[in-house]
């Protein structure tokens, strides 16, 4: 399996991941500490209008 997007949903809310791969992974959490430790590129979505409020690099 080597898709070229991957979305995942909080797979690893309890494990601490520090891997790094070429390629493009969905990483859906509700932790931004997470987001920023396994992040290149950060974007919060708006609960009211279902549209991007801030994106981060």
């Amino acid at each position: 399996m080597n898709p070229k997007v991957l979305l995942m949903d909080e797979p690893f809310s309890a494990l601490d991941i520090q891997i790094h791969q070429d390629r493009t992974i969905w990483f859906l959490t509700h932790k931004i500490n997470d987001a920023m430790v396994l992040g290149g590129v950060i974007v919060v979505l708006s609960p009211k209008l279902a549209g991007i409020k801030r994106e981060c690099t």
